[in-house]
């Protein structure tokens, strides 16, 4: 689990496997270790695999009554799976039920998760309303200098960008990115820094934008993280354009695609073949 949340991706699934050579059948053990290897599939780029790992999982949580691996799984379905498709109804649906079970069974420290993914689900949605309300009640879930709270700002600062004040957008996503830099979460790391992009290429400083893309795309290749991968080459593209550097750009979008298209992460993929399609017209 650990191994995982820095992004040694491949020791935490060789560790996960071993685990399972030891487990029981139908036991908490095999429970999270089906989990673990679920998040590193999806960090690797085999979203099937992924959802493979955690309806596994699932089924072993619900025999034993584990609630704690239901909700995680539950979560990490929308998280990593249906988010990636684009599949949004379904990853709310997942995260509703996920976020119910944290608050009836009293597990407060998870509650954040859900929250997160839902709220960048409304604000990518367009539903603005729905989005700050969910930051709203996320700000009750967060303990000072954890991942939920660097998670907190970020979606706070992506909110920020889009309403009535965006200049305060830079404060949020440094508070996020010293606790990122803290707890060294490369989702995290990668996440802020595409944020600052589009605010400084909103801001009309293009080199800035490339650079803070670019500094993502270095962390998400570190970490072995091919959607987010994806999602930093896009905007590392879109802030070449904005320089003038259309060759640039269109290679930046090329390779995004490249990819995500083995991943079938349809969201961004359809981002990158929209951004390409305009580029060349």
């Amino acid at each position: 689990h650990s191994l995982h949340h820095l992004g040694h991706y491949g020791e935490a699934r060789d560790l996960a496997e071993e685990a399972l050579t030891h487990a029981a059948p139908i036991s908490r053990t095999r429970a999270d270790a089906l989990r673990i290897l679920g998040s590193c599939a999806h960090e690797t780029g085999n979203l099937e695999a992924a959802e493979r790992f955690y309806h596994l999982s699932i089924d072993v949580a619900r025999q034993l009554g584990y609630h704690r691996a239901l909700q995680s799984c539950l979560h990490s379905l929308s998280a990593c799976v249906y988010i990636p498709r684009g599949q949004f109804e379904l990853a709310l649906a997942a995260d509703e039920e996920a976020l119910r079970l944290a608050l009836d069974r009293d597990m407060a420290e998870m509650v954040w998760f859900p929250l997160a993914t839902m709220g960048w689900v409304y604000w990518v949605t367009g539903r603005r309303a729905r989005a700050l309300a969910i930051v709203e009640q996320m700000s009750h879930h967060v303990q000072p200098g954890s991942l939920a709270e660097g998670d907190y700002h970020c979606l706070r600062a992506d909110l920020a960008q889009d309403g009535q004040d965006p200049d305060s957008a830079p404060e949020l996503y440094r508070r996020a990115r010293a606790i990122a830099e803290t707890v060294g979460d490369p989702g995290l790391n990668a996440e802020l820094r595409v944020g600052l992009s589009r605010y400084h290429r909103a801001a009309g400083n293009p080199s800035a934008a490339y650079d803070w893309a670019d500094d993502a795309l270095t962390i998400a290749q570190r970490a072995g993280n091919r959607d987010l991968q994806g999602w930093a080459l896009i905007e590392r593209a879109r802030a070449a354009w904005e320089k003038d550097d259309l060759a640039a750009a269109e290679s930046d979008l090329k390779a995004a695609i490249a990819v995500l298209r083995p991943m079938q992460a349809n969201f961004d993929l359809a981002r990158a073949y929209f951004f390409l399609a305009a580029l060349l017209h």
